[in-house]
């Protein structure tokens, strides 16, 4: 129907997903994505990518090391309630993680690549950094968290296994360097290496974890004992042991409630607040799992599924730990001895290796986050010249040899702190701050009504969003007004930086944020009411411009812009744009109005597809009425969305346009010029849409169906005019299954119709095309019926075509097309075909309307859609 250079100008958008195969099952980015260097191998599952890694991380140095604090000073009953609100966080920011990582392929950098694909460039690339930094500082934290524990079970002066290792500033720093160097090493070698060991790690930490729990129920004699306290406790204090009680009902009571102490390792006041900046550190692990989103086999799948089922079982155990502590453990014991469970255990040394693994497996886990996140920062290029040097340092597999050099040096210097309790709040803040823009991201996403989001996630709303900001907001004020101040001031410098120094990015443009930018092209508005009432619905919230085109009815003068207009004493344009901006109010629309004087209809087009538009927003997809010979009449049955739209004749908007626009008015164009306007639409790469039927679109009718009766909004992804490449989807049959998917989105037709695709399947392979084509409308979250259909008895009626002569497709075969719609679409809401290009050769533009008017005859309301844009992606 056209040739080879237009085919390539009109079908060859580059775009994520541009091609796909039902029969082979591949898809065009498919391919290429599998020619990409330095990808890493996405090899792990959702169990050791994303459960144990999460596990791990929240079981680290809170579990082993800091799980008596909350309930020391705070209470068994404000500890549980410090729980509940980490986990309310937890869940809320989880339910935003699980939205974004369910709306399409998760590439590396985990938050990061969530924040950046939905924020853009900018926020992204600000917050890439700060969940790099929370990373490092977390790895630090963990670093330290060790040497703390080594000093405790094997220190010269307070050892509770052997007094065997000197303690000191400088002698920790070098035990710290030693375990961050082991740490390195791991790194480079391979992340695989690590998230392989992890299901060890994770046997030994549970085996030591069931030791602390049988260790509560243990029968002792005597009933209760004495506990040496750590050497910088008894400094503090000045006491050297303190009392072990076992199961004693008066020890549940004198720890049910707050009784607020001093920090033996800083010697600041505890309050609810603090207590609750050091436990939270317990619950940042569930970006673990997120971090490692470029190397899972299903990222979509694994990170909800994986890190829910690790927030499940980490909360219970912390539930179950606060609780046997308070029932068994005196309330001095728990304020000053930090590792208390490892001096009260039957076997120390199991305590002692359960947190060294655990410990060790969290600092594992955050350093090779922070390298991922680095990389993917500047994979993205956003800090230019700051971050190119990371990439050249890349293996093959995909290892980001130099962002795991940098994060190494990194946590090198942090390590002087030396302090786990004064980095934990420091932690707490910036993991609290990536949440809450995970949150913000979402948000931003669903109130836009961002027609690509539609994250197959159910429990994700709004709502969650809300309450997950509002939380997180708070608790980084309350941890610490001056962190938070400092850390929101960084946040807004590496924005302002980032938008200063950061290349145009084109994130969200298909990924998210595409949507139709309409121009309806309208030649008499009250013939065309449920028109514009339908594109209103269809626009979801995007552009909507209402044109008309203004020609002189005498043709002889109407050679020129300035002959139409000096055969007037006044422009006739502004009257026109008033009379449409009333209707428009009448209607109770939204949309803009242009028009244009010309001296033909097809340059009257050409100008509006131009200038129509707000600033940057222009249409991207135009809409023709359909071009037949049925007479127009105005529909006084019409009710729009404030009622009746005309009640009676003598309304001033009826007569403003029946003088205006007489129902008798001559056509003011010929089929060659009407196909020409399609033709020029898609050679200026914009989508086209034809209307047919509209005025047979009866909402009221549909909605009184009721649930059981919804009708079905009926899309048909093949080219009726090449039959025998049914098999195939392009550019132009996933453009029609995303606008099928928006128009469903709507609230009315998401209420009252559903949406159904058609595969047209010779015998023998409705199976597995039903199969392919499901798997494809999953990956691009879009819930419809899948209806194969025999195309065997319409290919009988259609020989083979390789000519590009319209003359070929016979009226008994698209007679026989038009049947086969009947057949299966009668009785639907609307029917949304594939509109084949238009013909170059002006000499076939009758015939092309004419086979048109033959495919469509007596249908149901029809679109006829042809998409020159890949708006459809399986990626974020």
């Amino acid at each position: 129907m056209y040739d080879s250079e237009d085919a390539k100008l009109i079908a060859n958008e580059p775009g994520t997903l541009t091609f796909y195969n039902l029969i082979g099952g591949v898809s065009e980015s498919h391919l290429s994505q599998s020619e990409h260097v330095g990808v890493p191998r996405r090899t792990l599952s959702t169990f050791f990518g994303v459960f144990v890694p999460c596990v791990l991380s929240m079981f680290s140095v809170v579990l082993f090391l800091r799980c008596g604090i909350s309930v020391g000073e705070c209470g068994l009953i404000f500890a549980l309630l410090e729980l509940v609100l980490a986990y309310s966080i937890i869940a809320f920011t989880l339910c935003s993680i699980s939205a974004v990582s369910t709306n399409g392929a998760v590439e590396g950098g985990g938050a990061y690549f969530m924040i950046s694909r939905a924020l853009g460039p900018e926020f992204g690339g600000a917050i890439g950094i700060l969940f790099f930094v929370a990373n490092i500082f977390s790895s630090a934290m963990y670093v330290l968290s060790i040497v703390e524990a080594i000093d405790d079970s094997f220190g010269k002066e307070a050892g509770t296994l052997y007094k065997i290792i000197p303690t000191g500033f400088w002698y920790e720093l070098i035990y710290g360097s030693l375990i961050l160097l082991i740490c390195f090493i791991i790194c480079v070698i391979s992340a695989d290496l690590y998230a392989k060991s992890t299901f060890v790690i994770l046997l030994v930490v549970f085996t030591a974890l069931g030791g602390v729990i049988i260790n509560f129920f243990l029968k002792r004699s005597p009933d209760s004992m004495e506990i040496e306290l750590p050497e910088s406790s008894y400094k503090f204090y000045n006491v050297s042991t303190a009392l072990y009680t076992g199961l004693n009902m008066t020890t549940l009571k004198d720890n049910l409630w707050s009784d607020y102490g001093y920090d033996y390792t800083t010697g600041n006041k505890y309050t609810f607040v603090s207590v609750f900046a050091i436990i939270f550190n317990g619950c940042t692990g569930i970006m673990a799992g997120a971090n490692m989103s470029g190397e899972l086999k299903d990222p979509a799948f694994a990170i909800p599924v994986g890190t829910i089922s690790a927030c499940i079982v980490t909360y219970t155990v912390y539930s179950l730990i606060a609780i046997l502590s308070a029932c068994t453990t005196s309330r001095f014991l728990l304020q000053a001895n930090y590792p208390f469970l490892q001096p009260i255990s039957f076997f120390p040394p199991l305590i002692f290796i359960g947190t060294l693994f655990a410990t060790m497996s969290a600092a594992l886990s955050t350093f090779i986050g922070a390298s991922r996140v680095l990389q993917a920062v500047a994979s993205d290029d956003i800090f230019t010249v700051v971050t190119r040097p990371f990439i050249r340092f890349t293996s093959k597999k995909g290892n980001p040899y130099g962002s795991v050099i940098f994060s190494w040096l990194f946590i090198q210097c942090l390590l002087i702190i030396n302090n786990v309790n004064a980095i934990m709040p420091i932690v707490s803040i910036f993991y609290l701050l990536v949440y809450m823009s995970v949150n913000l991201s979402c948000l931003s996403l669903d109130v836009a009504g961002a027609p690509n989001f539609r994250p197959s996630f159910k429990y994700f709303t709004w709502h969650t969003c809300i309450l997950g900001i509002l939380g997180t907001l708070m608790m980084i004020i309350l941890i610490s007004p001056i962190y938070a101040a400092v850390s929101f001031l960084c946040l807004l410098f590496l924005i302002i930086i980032v938008s200063f120094i950061s290349p145009n990015m084109s994130w969200g443009s298909i990924s998210q944020f595409w949507r139709p930018q309409i121009l309806l092209l309208v030649t008499n508005p009250l013939t065309t009411l449920r028109l514009i009432d339908f594109v209103n619905d269809l626009k979801k919230s995007g552009l909507y411009v209402i044109g008309h085109v203004y020609v002189d009815d005498n043709p002889e003068k109407a050679h020129s812009i300035n002959s139409v207009l000096d055969e007037h004493r006044s422009d006739p344009v502004p009257s026109l744009v008033s009379s449409f901006l009333d209707l428009v109010d009448r209607l109770k629309i939204k949309a803009f109005v242009e028009v244009v004087a010309s001296p033909t209809i097809r340059l009257g087009v050409r100008s509006l597809s131009v200038i129509a538009g707000l600033g940057g927003m222009k249409p991207n997809t135009v809409i023709f009425g359909f071009y037949d010979n049925s007479e127009p009449y105005v529909d006084e049955n019409f009710y729009g969305r404030s009622g009746k739209f005309l009640r009676n004749r003598n309304e001033p908007v009826y007569s403003t346009f029946i003088d205006k626009f007489p129902l008798n008015m001559k056509k003011r164009q010929e089929s060659q010029e009407y196909v020409s306007m399609i033709r020029d639409v898609l050679l200026s790469r914009k989508n086209v849409c034809l209307a047919r039927y509209f005025n047979q679109l009866d909402k009221s009718y549909i909605k009184n169906l009721g649930p059981h009766n919804k009708p079905y909004i009926d899309v048909w992804p093949v080219n009726f005019f090449r039959p025998n490449q049914a098999g195939y989807l392009d550019v132009c049959s996933l453009f029609l299954l995303q606008l099928g998917c928006i128009l469903n989105m709507q609230h009315f037709w998401k209420k009252y119709t559903r949406l159904r695709v058609f595969l047209p399947a010779c015998s023998g392979e409705e199976d597995p095309m039903q199969k392919k084509l499901m798997a494809l409308l999953n990956q691009l979250r879009i819930k419809a019926r899948v209806l194969p259909v025999n195309w065997s008895e319409l290919l009988k009626t259609f020989d083979v075509i390789e000519s590009s002569n319209p003359d070929e497709l016979s009226d008994d075969y698209l007679n026989a097309a038009n049947s086969f719609l009947k057949q299966h679409s009668e009785s639907s809401a609307l029917v949304m075909l594939q509109l084949p290009a238009p013909p170059s050769n002006s000499l076939f533009h009758l015939r092309y309307t004419y086979q048109l008017n033959l495919l469509t005859e007596k249908l149901p309301p029809t679109l006829l859609v042809h998409g020159v844009s890949a708006v459809t992606t399986t990626g974020l």
